[in-house]
């Protein structure tokens, strides 16, 4: 309980070093919207660069020296940045593949592409189980051989591929 006193003390001392430190933040904003209110704000700026714009009565300091001293504001505290995540189901598709060599797969996904394209509102991932089937050839496609990983049992029933593709692709997104 003695030493109650020592760190109000230092509460205190790094309260106004904090202050201290985002004044020069302050006056560098101050500069920059009177500059913004005039006629040419950068030729405004270039002639403030070099003037003392922030006097402490002991120091003073030039805005140069002012905006090397501001803190420096990330995006999110600027303005912030809007950013859209889109996945692409065919690369999804291919990576849970994992075969990079697999023509009818790669055939099957630029198919599902175009007419993913012309009629967004398909499924996908449907889309592609008929379209692998048909250029396969195969009607009865063991998808156990086409997704390894993915796909444990049922490989030829095409809903239950459809069900664990459709599963592993919503994991994949919310994972990302």
């Amino acid at each position: 309980m003695q030493s109650k006193g020592a760190i109000k003390l230092l509460a205190v001392l790094l309260a106004l070093a904090c202050i201290f430190q985002l004044s020069f933040t302050f006056v560098t904003n101050r500069v920059e919207r009177q500059a913004a209110r005039e006629e040419n704000p950068e030729a405004y700026l270039a002639e403030k660069w070099d003037q003392t714009v922030y006097n402490l009565g002991i120091t003073k300091y030039t805005y140069k020296e002012c905006k090397e001293r501001e803190l420096n504001l990330g995006l999110d505290l600027k303005g912030g940045m809007n950013v859209t995540l889109q996945v692409n189901m065919g690369d999804m598709l291919k990576s849970m593949a994992g075969d990079d060599n697999n023509a009818t797969l790669r055939r099957a996904v630029m198919a599902t592409d175009s007419i993913a394209a012309a009629a967004p509102e398909t499924d996908y991932v449907e889309t592609f189980i008929s379209q692998y089937s048909a250029i396969s050839g195969n009607p009865n496609v063991d998808f156990n051989v086409v997704f390894p990983d993915v796909i444990t049992s049922g490989g030829t029933n095409h809903a239950a591929v459809a069900a664990k593709l459709k599963s592993e692709a919503q994991d994949r997104v919310n994972n990302s």
